[in-house]
């Protein structure tokens, strides 16, 4: 999944931050998850919430995030939302 989710940075100039009160990432997020098939969606929810996990961590850091802690981060809390089904 750090690998999705460093690539969507490195796109930066293409992609809408992941704010999750910003409304054209609510418009993106919507899009996304619409756009997925519905066995998919637990993956795409997943990269959703690790790419909104890293840009709080960048924000917090002015841009600088400690990208191995976001990883970490990012890891814990899908593999807790993936063993919820």
């Amino acid at each position: 999944m750090c690998g999705l989710v460093k690539a969507f940075f490195e796109n930066d100039p293409y992609d809408s931050r992941p704010i999750p009160t910003d409304q054209i990432y609510i418009s993106f997020k919507t899009g996304y998850l619409n756009a997925c098939d519905p066995e998919d969606r637990i993956f795409a929810t997943a990269f959703l919430t690790a790419i909104e996990t890293e840009q709080a961590t960048r924000s917090t850091s002015n841009g600088y995030g400690e990208e191995s802690l976001a990883c970490t981060v990012q890891y814990l809390r899908i593999y807790h939302f993936l063993n919820r089904f």
